[in-house]
């Protein structure tokens, strides 16, 4: 992979992506895999911000069961077994246990209707996924000992028991965000680092690309391209101003 500045001031691109983390690095690859022209920068390494700072975990989103989100859960289980389909070396089952109380709230029986609603909402969630090692078991609850067992830091007053559910786990973050970079390059994407953009181009109210600055040389020059995707996470906002 080499940092072509020519080549990304020369070409106008269909797709220009800001921000080379988790997102940029994905929406490149998708786009450069459908035959599109791609360019994608970032203004420091490549996955060295948001990419990197993370718990290393694919969820199926248990958290929007409890507000009742069953679209948003479903986006989340089809996102997760598309990345395990996609990266089967990378990723493995995880379980994660949490303590059963008396609270009605968190008792055995609500933690096992809440499941069950989960591997409901979720029953397809090992379809076409053709490595065994990748499939996702149904939950469960399991006794007090075997909770406390399996997570030792919890206090055990008040444990009546644990619930246990099953997510991925990335082996490394950062070999995932690197093995899309280098999947969108070899399909076509042009990839520059310590590129940062410095204000978008617009031309009768739309964006047409972005003026940047080389971090290295300190030189400008403008990108052009027909769709500017802003995938600089927590800096996105203050590319708008």
């Amino acid at each position: 992979m080499q940092r072509d500045l020519r080549r990304l001031a020369d070409t106008k691109f269909d797709d220009i992506v800001v921000g080379a983390g988790f997102y940029g690095v994905t929406t490149a690859w998708d786009a450069a895999q459908r035959g599109l022209s791609v360019a994608i920068i970032d203004k420091d390494d490549f996955g060295a911000a948001t990419s990197f700072n993370n718990l290393k975990t694919l969820h199926g989103g248990l958290r929007s069961l409890q507000a009742c989100n069953f679209p948003q859960m479903r986006l989340f289980i089809r996102e997760r077994r598309a990345l395990a389909r996609i990266l089967p070396h990378l990723v493995r089952p995880l379980p994660f246990v949490i303590p059963t109380t008396r609270n009605p709230r968190r008792s055995a029986l609500a933690m096992r209707i809440a499941l069950a609603i989960s591997d409901a909402v979720a029953r397809d969630r090992n379809e076409g996924l053709p490595d065994p090692g990748t499939h996702l078991p149904d939950s469960m609850i399991v006794s007090k000992e075997e909770a406390l067992r399996l997570n030792p830091v919890v206090a055990p007053e008040g444990v009546t028991g644990g619930a246990i559910w099953y997510d991925y786990q990335m082996l490394s973050t950062d070999r995932v965000t690197l093995s899309f970079l280098l999947s969108a390059v070899d399909a076509g994407a042009c990839a520059a680092n310590y590129v940062q953009v410095t204000r978008f181009l617009q031309q009768t109210g739309r964006v047409t690309g972005v003026k940047v600055e080389d971090k290295l040389t300190n030189e400008t020059f403008a990108i052009r391209g027909s769709v500017v995707v802003n995938a600089a996470g927590p800096w996105a906002a203050s590319l708008l101003t």
